[in-house]
């Protein structure tokens, strides 16, 4: 089957960082996911990474809705079969929320102000999603004899 593919990689990223609400855990799995991965510059990662955590993530938990923050580093990357790829981003972010228009809050707009004028003058590349969670699906339950 694998020889059939067109192309197969595999990447993997551990997280590096992760911090929630203390009340989190009763709204897990959320509802709202933000995505972002991103390609720094070498020489921009320090100022990247101090942006992040000292003023990106502290400004992202005061929106409404924040149950989770978590980043992810690109600590392997495997190309098994296919052309070479593009950048491969080495920061993922995932970002928890329990309701909706996070990205029209002020904080959000306030982030999104500094990652502009600052510090994406350092990034390569970057991809941004968002996702809803619209339903669950369980196992069903063993039959017994």
């Amino acid at each position: 089957m694998v020889s059939a593919l067109q192309y197969l990689t595999r990447r993997s990223y551990p997280v590096i960082y992760s911090l929630s609400h203390p009340e989190a855990s009763a709204s897990l799995p959320p509802k709202f996911v933000f995505y972002i991965a991103m390609e720094v510059k070498p020489e921009g990662e320090a100022y990247f990474n101090k942006c992040f955590k000292e003023e990106y993530i502290p400004m992202i938990m005061k929106t409404s809705g924040w149950l989770r923050s978590r980043k992810f580093t690109l600590e392997e990357h495997i190309l098994f079969r296919g052309c070479v790829e593009r950048e491969v981003p080495v920061y993922k972010y995932l970002v928890d929320f329990s309701s909706d228009g996070y990205m029209e809050t002020a904080e959000m707009k306030a982030t999104s102000a500094l990652w502009q004028n600052e510090v994406m003058k350092k990034v390569v590349g970057r991809e941004m999603r968002h996702f809803e969670f619209l339903k669950a699906y369980k196992c069903p339950e063993t039959m017994q004899m």
